[in-house]
């Protein structure tokens, strides 16, 4: 409720008690309404604030990082405020129970704060394993000894009669991609470097996941493409390959490997 509202109220209220009263600016009792309408919206200002603070769904930021700091929810570095407060919406709909993929994901966090550029997936696996089994995958740039304390940390939380746990770092596998698109006002430079951001070594996406044209045209769309066509090759092939390229997943005497895609160059062109 803001100043404006509050003095067209008061304003109203005059009016229709007595037509012949003006509140119109610059008037007596227009400087008295306007005086008394900034004091009244500051503190309904401050009462619908306070009242915001307990809910993780309509709070502002700063509450919202109080809030995680009581519930112990752990908030990774460059994590947008969209972000944060679906996180928090998670946690407060989900009890810490550790046995969910979001109470594994913020423990995830917290035994990798310490790993900057370490990256990681959640998989549920219970068709390889038995319910309720986890598949952690660590990006490629992971290495053992960082492998083995993720594994540490982990065990510290495991729930009583969990299936499985499984810790493992994704294979790397390196592919060159061509994407083909329409569009005039397009800058394939920045394209390209959206791409790479994304799907190259230090992207953010990858892990255990395929790249389509879906993937691609969702990237593509923001730089006034209409269409987008994306063709790949493995980096020691000549040859390219059209449509989308699968990231391999197997189950071998109950161990998951995945696989992990680089895109290592990226060609845009012209349809």
């Amino acid at each position: 409720m803001d100043y404006q509202y509050v003095k067209n109220v008061i304003d109203t209220t005059i009016e229709n008690a007595d037509p012949q009263i003006s509140t119109e600016s610059g008037t007596i009792t227009g400087l008295i309404t306007s005086a008394a309408a900034v004091p009244i919206a500051g503190l309904y200002g401050y009462a619908d604030n306070v009242g915001r603070k307990p809910f993780v769904d309509v709070c502002d930021i700063p509450d919202l990082l109080h809030h995680a700091k009581i519930k112990g929810v752990v908030i990774p570095d460059g994590m947008d405020d969209d972000e944060l407060r679906s996180r928090m919406m998670t946690a407060s709909r989900i009890p810490p129970s550790g046995a969910d993929l979001f109470s594994w994901e913020n423990n995830i966090y917290r035994a990798t704060e310490n790993m900057p550029g370490i990256r990681f997936r959640l998989f549920e696996n219970s068709e390889a394993r038995g319910m309720a089994s986890v598949d952690v995958v660590l990006s490629h740039t992971a290495n053992n000894t960082q492998l083995s304390n993720v594994r540490s940390a982990l065990d510290a939380f495991r729930p009583y009669g969990l299936a499985d746990l499984q810790t493992s770092i994704a294979r790397p596998r390196n592919i060159e991609l061509r994407v083909q698109v329409r569009g005039r006002a397009v800058s394939f430079q920045a394209l390209e470097n959206a791409i790479m951001d994304n799907y190259g070594s230090n992207g953010s996406a990858g892990i255990g996941e395929s790249i389509n044209e879906t993937n691609i045209y969702g990237i593509a769309s923001n730089f006034a493409v209409s269409t987008a066509v994306m063709s790949w090759r493995n980096q020691s092939d000549s040859s390219w390959i059209l449509g989308g390229c699968e990231a391999i997943k197997e189950f071998k005497n109950r161990f998951s490997f995945y696989e992990q895609l680089i895109c290592t160059r990226c060609f845009i062109e012209e349809l």
